[in-house]
């Protein structure tokens, strides 16, 4: 690109750009075709059996945070009728 005079009086360098160069935000974004066309879900597993295991309810660990989280909200609401605290 040819070099400009600015409005004070004083000159930009010519931009030296290689035959063919593409701007690094005007190149298309790379996309990995095998990520793109890869199965969804675990290889191998039975589908079937992934949507009966979601419909089969929460996990012990999950049923254990949800009552903490319960009584979390029980000590807020009430302070007064919660235990002491750190139980």
């Amino acid at each position: 690109i040819k070099g400009t005079r600015r409005p004070d009086g004083t000159y930009r360098k010519d931009v030296v750009r290689k035959a063919g160069y593409v701007p690094e935000d005007e190149q298309a974004k790379y996309h990995d075709k095998w990520k793109m066309d890869a199965p969804k879900g675990v290889v191998g597993a039975d589908p079937e059996a992934e949507e009966q295991a979601k419909r089969a309810g929460m996990s012990k660990a999950a049923k254990k945070n949800a009552a903490r989280k319960a009584k979390r909200e029980a000590e807020r609401r009430d302070p007064a009728q919660a235990g002491p605290p750190g139980s």
